[in-house]
């Protein structure tokens, strides 16, 4: 299923008043415009708004590649009326939600199990089930980051190997989380040129500050090494 997919399933709620997780709010799509790439909306109290297919596409890419997405980090808090992009997937008839650590999440279930413009908490057994897949991605032991010519031969190659699905979380990055280990893969055309393509393996430890062997890679900064043989990204008390 992809984005577009999901494009026209929201296109399919246009008109319906479409309740929120949180009770007190919520929205009514006016449409979807297609050309401009964003959702126009009213709120429960009169106020128009869009929101941009983006913030839609990133909760997506975060649905299809965990077992629960927190759509405000997902989203990292941008933006006002925050729940407006949550309340819109939630009402997808193969999203539930559930809370975790105190905090509601989706969950894309991969086929419907309500009606469009309906939400429906996951039952317990299904909901214990995601939250133990969460704690369990959370215990991440191994981080690998793979600095590639070919981004995409790269990513395809390791989704085959792993069975799951990349997820973009900047530009020119992605990663793979498998059996606690996170695999980063991240263009060779976003590292200074002295930095060889290839794979290393992510250690905490002293760094010398080398301005010239120091890159950041999402919200991290790493100073990369290339001695005897090894390939070992050090990661930077620089931010």
């Amino acid at each position: 299923m992809m984005f577009e997919d999901v494009i026209s399933d929201i296109e399919k709620m246009i008109g319906i008043g479409l309740k929120s997780i949180k009770k007190a709010s919520s929205l009514t799509i006016i449409e979807v415009d297609r050309e401009n790439k964003r959702i126009e909306l009213i709120s429960g109290d009169g106020e128009l708004s869009t929101r941009p297919f983006s913030e839609l596409e990133k909760v997506w890419e975060g649905l299809c590649s965990y077992p629960a997405v927190h759509v405000d980090s997902a989203l990292r808090g941008s933006g006002s009326r925050r729940n407006q992009p949550e309340t819109i997937m939630a009402n997808l008839p193969y999203i539930e939600w559930l809370m975790y650590e105190k905090r509601k999440h989706l969950a894309f279930v991969g086929k419907p199990s309500h009606k469009y413009g309906t939400i429906l908490e996951m039952g317990e057994d299904g909901a214990n089930k995601v939250r133990k897949e969460l704690i369990r991605l959370a215990k991440v032991t191994t981080e690998i980051v793979i600095i590639a010519n070919d981004m995409l031969s790269v990513v395809n190659t390791l989704e085959n190997l792993t069975g799951n699905r990349s997820k973009s979380f900047s530009s020119g990055s992605n990663e793979i989380y498998k059996d606690n280990v996170r695999y980063i893969i991240t263009s060779r055309e976003l590292v200074p040129k002295e930095i060889a393509p290839g794979t290393y393996i992510v250690m905490e430890g002293n760094t010398h500050t080398n301005l010239e062997r120091l890159i950041s890679i999402g919200e991290e900064s790493y100073e990369v090494l290339n001695q005897f043989g090894l390939n070992i990204m050090l990661k930077s008390l620089i931010k």
